[in-house]
């Protein structure tokens, strides 16, 4: 079988056609606009970004009190983590929110199981006691 391609020695080149420059800009009324300068940068310096702020502490406490048990006080630091990062502009709303929010899901399932035991003893109790006579 022989090659199709075999009489092509060479690659065929095309000219490379360099574009065509740009027109000048035009103001309003077809005045032209005076080139704007790149933005200066010393030399040396790095670009640098702003600041991260800083994630409010009580927040993170409030989280972690309420994940291990301590519910009251994860509620309360949730809140004055939540009026401090109002004021201050810090990091960590999403922190002191599911600080509060766990800890009022944990205050209540206790207070519930608190009730339940109450409800529960009592029935047995009154339920439990016979007379015979």
């Amino acid at each position: 079988m022989t090659d199709p391609y075999a009489h092509q020695t060479t690659q065929p080149t095309v000219p490379l056609q360099p574009y065509p420059p740009a027109p000048p800009a035009q103001a309003f009324y077809g005045q032209p606009v005076a080139p704007q300068p790149y933005a200066y940068q010393a030399p040396g310096q790095p670009y640098a970004y702003p600041p991260a702020r800083p994630t409010s502490g009580l927040a993170i406490a409030s989280m972690i009190l309420s994940l291990l048990g301590l519910s009251l006080l994860g509620v309360i630091l949730g809140h004055v983590a939540l009026s401090q990062i109002k004021s201050t502009g810090e990091n960590g709303r999403g922190f002191a929110l599911a600080g509060v929010i766990i800890g009022y899901i944990s205050l209540a399932s206790v207070v519930l199981g608190i009730l339940f035991m109450f409800l529960f003893a009592g029935g047995v109790a009154m339920w439990g006691t016979t007379t015979y006579s």
